[in-house]
Parts: structure tokens; sequence; C-alpha cells
């Protein structure tokens, strides 16, 4: 009797066939960091990491050689020993694994409210004019608008360019119920990247002016 040949499916064949090539993963992480500031200021710091879709656990962040703890995934948070005036350096460093980014700019100007002045009336519905000044140019000015609805905090924004010294904010999203409003303008610096961060990368460090306690109309 001649013997029996069992021929088995090529895919239980390990490396049997088509020539055994080990699967590959096709979307590979990407060999650079996105930081984003969230924000980092004159003391406090607030980092976000992340690589692809995910976050960035375990890295090495510091600012100004201080180590900014890991307080969730990929969020890095702390403070410096002092506050830093206008014009002083800040240098971000990130570490993860082989990969080495870096971000530095400097304290923005200090930002000072001219219109609307302390305990002016504001209308619902109306658009609030701001005015500022301030002796340098930051990348970007924000005009923010708060407000507490039923115990909590709110509040909205408006971004406009670095230049500029006047700028704008409605009030057509503020609901009837709103009570202590006020308005803040922050000047921003992006900062500048090397090494492995992604080119959208952003500091956005803020310097604050004081906020400026407004009412409402009846």
């Amino acid at each position: 009797m001649s013997a029996t040949r069992f021929l088995l499916p090529c895919f239980l064949l390990v490396g049997a066939c088509g020539g055994g090539g080990g699967e590959t993963d096709p979307t590979p992480l990407p060999n650079t960091l996105l930081i984003e500031g969230s924000d980092m200021g004159v003391k406090f710091q607030n980092i976000r990491v992340s690589r692809g879709t995910s976050a960035v656990t375990g890295a090495t962040v510091t600012v100004n050689g201080v180590t900014m703890p890991e307080t969730g995934p990929g969020y890095y948070q702390g403070q410096l020993q002092n506050f830093l005036p206008p014009g002083a350096a800040v240098l971000l460093e990130v570490r993860a694994g082989s990969l080495v980014a870096t971000g530095q700019t400097t304290i923005p100007q200090e930002v000072t409210m001219v219109t609307p002045v302390t305990g002016a009336t504001i209308t619902r519905g109306n658009v609030i004019n701001v005015t500022w000044t301030s002796s340098g140019n930051p990348d970007r000015f924000q005009i923010g608008l708060e407000y507490q609805v039923n115990a909590g905090s709110t509040s909205q924004s408006v971004t406009v360019d670095g230049s500029l010294r006047a700028g704008s904010i409605p009030t057509t999203a503020v609901p009837a119920n709103a009570t202590n409003p006020s308005v803040y303008v922050f000047g921003y610096a992006n900062g500048t990247f090397s090494g492995a961060a992604d080119p959208a990368s952003r500091m956005n460090l803020r310097q604050p002016s004081l906020s400026v306690p407004l009412s409402f109309a009846p």
C-alpha cells in the first residue's frame, strides 16, 4: 500500500509560504512629539505631550531645568520657584525614550487694560469693546469674558493679532441668569521648537492682565 500524503494548508505552516515575512505595523508611531502648553505661564506650568493619537507617559519634562511631574496620562504640571519677569527666557525640554524636543521663548510684556473700566455696565447682546496697552508684540492676544452661572464659572474668548491693542468680544451667548462678569486680556507666546517636536507644537506661554469686574445692565 502506498503511503498517503496529507498537505497542510499554507496558513498553518508559519514561514513556509511566501518567504515567511513577519507582520508589520500598518500605522507606525510618528517620530515627533506634539507638545502643547495648556497653558504655560510666568510661574505655573501646564503641558500636554502626545505622539500620534496617544498620550506620552513617563516622559521627563523640564522648564528652565525644573522637572514637571506627570499628573495624568500625558499631562505634566508644576511650578517654578519664582515668578519670571517680562523678557525672561523660558526653555522647555521633553525627553521621551530616544526622542528629545525643546521649545524656547521669552515671557511676554505686561498687559494693562484701558477699557472697559472697573464697574462699567455692559448690555447682553452687545459686543464689549476692549482696549489695552503693552510694550511688546506677542504672537497673539486673547480677549476673555468670564461670568458665573448657577455658582459655576464660564468663559468665552476671542483671539486677535499680537500687534493690535483693541478688539471686541460678543455677549450673545451669555445667558440671562449670568452674574459677575469680568474681562481680561492675555498676551501669548507660541515659542520656537527644535529636535523631535511636531511642527504644530506650541508653548502657549501667557502674560495675563488684571481681570476687570463689570456689571450687567438690568
